[in-house]
């Protein structure tokens, strides 16, 4: 074997080792890749469920709302229509009633 040989079997070597340093760096690369992708999949997925249980939350704070109203239209269709109907009835009726007082005064 001479130097020249030997030179060429050292090069090949140093070639395939760089090749595989390469190599290595590069599946080191795409594994850390896969991993962010993997991280960023799961903060997508819980903005997903954190906006989901905004929305549940938006409905049932809707529902209550909606139905404190409704409360309050009830309240005023129960009482204070009413009242109020009673009211424009004794406006109505007082000056009826003062009339025929005033009549029999006279």
């Amino acid at each position: 074997m001479t130097v020249d040989d030997f030179t060429k079997l050292l090069l090949a070597f140093a070639v395939a080792f760089a090749i595989i340093i390469i190599a290595w760096g590069l599946f080191k690369l795409l594994n850390t890749l896969a991993s962010s992708v993997e991280d960023f999949r799961k903060a997508i997925k819980n903005t997903s469920d954190l906006s989901d249980l905004l929305v549940e939350d938006y409905a049932k704070a809707r529902e209550e709302v909606y139905s404190a109203v409704q409360g309050f239209k009830d309240f005023k269709a129960s009482f204070v229509d009413p009242v109020r109907n009673i009211g424009k009835i004794a406006s109505f009726v007082a000056p009826l009633v003062a009339r025929k007082k005033k009549g029999r005064e006279d």
